[in-house]
């Protein structure tokens, strides 16, 4: 089973996987990341050095993007098209087309994985290019755009949208310190968080994804209400036939 966690940035994916692979250890059932798939025992230290994690992805999903070129070259086309329509910089438009080009390869990697373990949770995987490709641009969300890309996409078993509150969005990114957003007005950062709001809200609205989402509103820092959050994203997991 493949789960992907997905939102906005700052929405509180990371902390709620691990929360909910925390309980899903305490049930005795096993679960694996994606990071643990391809770094090994080195995991934990790769992912927070994103670049050197993003460069040794690239290099190791590249192969199954090229064979599997011919199957998602619509996908990739479409992606092409948006981001390059008015993006916010060409630089920023090619990084995201990398990262596109790298979902889609990681996609392919995993389906060879999925039959050697039971539960496999991505952070940010394909149904994220909604993000990459909407998000930094100036044309205005469209549903016939959202609605082209949700049938283009590989959609996995069971989604987690974790979503928050705009003000409590942008305080989190503003306390992560990116470097993007260190150069950044506040008034554009906000304006990209309300258009990936909106583009996640198009999307779990379309019932081929919608069927297949837990939306779960991550605005609140207290213990109780987070336990609370992954025990249900737990539940709605082990309630799906493929579990």
């Amino acid at each position: 089973m493949l789960i992907e966690l997905t939102g906005c940035t700052g929405s509180g994916k990371s902390t709620l996987l691990k929360k909910i692979r925390a309980r899903f250890a305490e049930l005795g059932i096993e679960t694996t990341s994606l990071a643990e798939l391809i770094f090994g025992t080195y995991a934990s230290d790769i992912i927070y050095k994103p670049i050197l994690s993003n460069i040794i992805l690239d290099i190791i999903v590249f192969p199954k993007f090229v064979i599997s070129f011919r199957k998602n070259f619509k996908l990739l086309a479409f992606s092409l098209k948006v981001l390059f329509k008015k993006p916010d910089s060409i630089i920023g438009a090619l990084n995201r087309c990398r990262v596109v080009i790298r979902k889609i390869g990681i996609d392919e990697w995993i389906k060879d994985k999925k039959n050697s373990h039971k539960i496999i949770f991505v952070d940010e995987g394909t149904i994220h290019i909604a993000h990459n490709i909407f998000v930094y641009s100036g044309v205005p969300i469209s549903r016939d755009d959202i609605e082209k890309f949700s049938s283009l996409i590989p959609i996995p078993d069971v989604i987690i949208h974790v979503t928050a509150s705009k003000d409590v969005i942008l305080k989190r990114n503003l306390t992560r310190k990116s470097f993007r957003i260190r150069f950044e007005p506040q008034k554009k950062t906000m304006y990209y968080i309300e258009r990936a709001l909106k583009s996640f809200e198009y999307l779990h609205s379309i019932d081929k994804i919608g069927t297949k989402t837990l939306t779960i509103d991550f605005s609140s820092e207290d213990n109780k209400e987070i336990y609370k959050a992954a025990d249900k994203a737990v539940n709605f997991i082990l309630r799906k036939p493929n579990n």
